[in-house]
């Protein structure tokens, strides 16, 4: 995935789950199930809106490996963004 994909995700440590750059105003709540109603504004079918979805899924399980060993960011900031990288 190239960036002009995902230019406006900002991973936020929010508590409240409301997405900072909403898809529609229809559907405020930070899952994916509103994502995937979306998806045919942005002229996705369901099958390419669910593979971004998949690869997405896939970089973020990896964040903290990666931001503590390859950009050596102390454990304990990132527990404090933990909330941020959740999948619902």
């Amino acid at each position: 995935m190239d960036i002009s994909n995902s230019n406006d995700l900002t991973p936020l440590s929010v508590k409240d789950r409301t997405l900072t750059t909403k898809p529609s105003p229809e559907y405020p709540a930070s899952d994916l199930s509103s994502a995937l109603k979306t998806a045919k504004d942005f002229r996705l079918d369901i099958i390419k809106a669910n593979k971004i979805i998949d690869e997405i899924k896939h970089s973020i399980s990896q964040w903290k490996t990666i931001a503590t060993q390859q950009f050596n960011i102390d454990r304990k900031e990132c527990d404090e963004m933990q909330s941020a990288f959740l999948i619902h």
